[in-house]
């Protein structure tokens, strides 16, 4: 069923060239290689091919070994990857979160133009996409601001797709699950120095407590995604 809805929302996201050439983002969570999974099944029935971009960010003693075995699962499931190295001078000291995911983005258009690929996919879902509004309405975001991320994001030079912002996370999980697919845990996805990972415990403290609705935040959410 969810491999049904995941083909739907690609059809939607269109047109794409004959016989296309994607390149797919993994960091090796679920959700990106989830999306890695879908993505190349989805790509057989238009006779295409995917990439998948791994970035060794160095951050963390063991980024290398995770790396490898993400390029592992990846080939287990006969998804080819490229690996990229995050080459500084000098380690940042501030904002070291944001100016990786910063230059993950830059090398990784560039490695798309550069080989003639139109469309770089990432693995915002649900729970991303929740936690984006929550955090810009507490900056008093305008409307166009609180619109969050869109599904297709025109680059200078590639279109950068969002499939899964329809998906929970919980659904992306049971999948994998049932697939027997591992995938990698980031454990600064749990630290609260960064502001995403606080508004995400915020979140589910707020749901467990029945201070809020989940249902009706999604609601809230949907309604203010809509044209």
């Amino acid at each position: 069923m969810i491999e049904k809805v995941f083909f739907k929302v690609m059809d939607s996201l269109g047109p794409f060239e004959k016989k296309p050439h994607l390149a797919v983002a993994v960091s090796g969570g679920c959700d990106s290689l989830f999306l890695a999974i879908l993505t190349s099944k989805w790509i057989k029935t238009k006779g295409g091919k995917i990439t998948a971009l791994i970035l060794d960010h160095g951050l963390r003693k063991n980024s290398e070994d995770e790396c490898k075995k993400v390029k592992k699962i990846l080939q287990q499931n006969n998804i080819s990857s490229y690996l990229f190295k995050w080459k500084f001078f000098k380690m940042p000291q501030k904002s070291v979160q944001e100016k990786a995911r910063e230059y993950r983005y830059n090398i990784f258009e560039d490695w798309c133009f550069k080989n003639k690929i139109k469309n770089l996919l990432v693995g915002h879902h649900f729970e991303d996409q929740k936690e984006t509004f929550l955090m810009r309405l507490n900056k008093n975001s305008n409307i166009y601001g609180l619109a969050c991320m869109p599904k297709i994001l025109f680059k200078k030079k590639i279109r950068v797709l969002r499939p899964l912002l329809d998906l929970k996370k919980e659904n992306i999980i049971d999948y994998l699950k049932q697939k027997n697919v591992m995938w990698v845990n980031d454990p600064t996805n749990n630290s609260l120095k960064y502001t995403r990972n606080r508004f995400r415990k915020i979140i589910d403290e707020l749901v467990n407590e029945s201070v809020i609705d989940s249902t009706d935040l999604d609601f809230s959410l949907t309604a203010t995604m809509s044209p």
